[in-house]
């Protein structure tokens, strides 16, 4: 949204520019300075709206100074705020347009910590630019933010531990979410819990999905003659996420992340697509090397009969 608002002032400033020289100068006759005007509240405006619309995420350096230096001339000048956090897990909200990363983070105290910036970017996977790939460097179990205590914005971001793959990622915030109030960069939250907050943004996940997935989940209500019996759509889709995340801690990352793409990133037109795919990827996780506890593989094995006894009534 930052980045609309800031091409609205720009084109805005611009607008009034011209308007108030044709008003001035109505015979179509400009005086020398006034053909280069629009130009010059260009750049003027472009240079303020890097100030204006960019209040999460460091400043451009106009100093020549580094990240370090700048660090240490707040500090010196008692403008710089150090939190320390140590964290368990994490999932990601999925940016609307390029707000940053959203991330709610649960403390070890039992609070959650939600960040969003720009700022994020740096510290995010890159594997598609040979130049700048990096691993997740956040969020992790130990980190300290370092923020500028006037302006609020974040510095940097000192990682340390382990890092935490987020658990899923939501969808984007709404029109609805934007109404109900969305938290700000930095907040601590304690009137909800961790899994409070992420079984809600699951939920709009699951609704976001589709209807043909709904048709998937209505097949295991209730049927006596099936391996595995479900109560809802929701019982249905958190036990899959949940194997998921076991297959993700147990080292299976890639498959973990193919079927909750399958599950919640696709539109399917027919049912029988969604659980042939999702056969083979818990097959997948079967054979594949990495060694799986007793637990997940019967929680596998089970998913696989269970669509192996739906799928002629598909």
């Amino acid at each position: 949204m930052r980045t609309i608002f800031a091409s609205l002032f720009v084109f805005t400033s611009m607008l009034v520019v011209v308007g108030l020289i044709s008003k001035n100068y109505p015979d179509d006759y400009w005086p020398w300075w006034a053909n280069i005007a629009p130009v010059l509240t260009l750049f003027v405006s472009l240079f303020l709206s890097m100030f204006i619309f960019n209040k999460r995420g460091l400043r451009p350096s106009l100093t020549g100074k580094s990240l370090q230096e700048q660090i240490a001339d707040l500090d010196r000048d008692g403008l710089l705020l150090k939190d320390s956090f140590q964290a368990i897990r994490a999932f990601a909200v999925d940016e609307f347009e390029d707000e940053g990363p959203h991330y709610y983070i649960e403390l070890k105290d039992g609070r959650v910590l939600y960040l969003n910036g720009q700022y994020l970017y740096d510290f995010g996977p890159i594997s598609d630019d040979p130049d700048m790939n990096q691993p997740r460097k956040f969020p992790c179990t130990e980190f300290r933010i370092l923020r500028h205590k006037q302006e609020g914005f974040v510095i940097d971001i000192e990682c340390q531990g382990e890092v935490i793959e987020p658990e899923l990622t939501a969808p984007h915030y709404t029109k609805k979410d934007q109404k109900r109030g969305v938290p700000s960069d930095g907040d601590i939250i304690s009137d909800r819990s961790y899994e409070e907050i992420k079984t809600m943004r699951q939920e709009l996940t699951l609704r976001s999905s589709g209807t043909s997935q709904k048709r998937v989940a209505s097949y295991f209500h209730f049927r006596q003659r099936q391996i595995r019996t479900y109560e809802s759509n929701q019982q249905f889709y958190d036990h899959i996420d949940e194997v998921v995340v076991s297959l993700r801690s147990a080292g299976q990352v890639d498959i973990a992340d193919q079927i909750d793409y399958l599950l919640h990133k696709v539109a399917w037109t027919t049912s029988s697509e969604l659980f042939g795919e999702l056969r083979d990827r818990f097959e997948q996780a079967l054979n594949s090397p990495t060694p799986l506890s007793s637990e997940i593989k019967a929680e596998l094995k089970g998913f696989i009969a269970t669509i192996n006894q739906a799928w002629g009534r598909i």
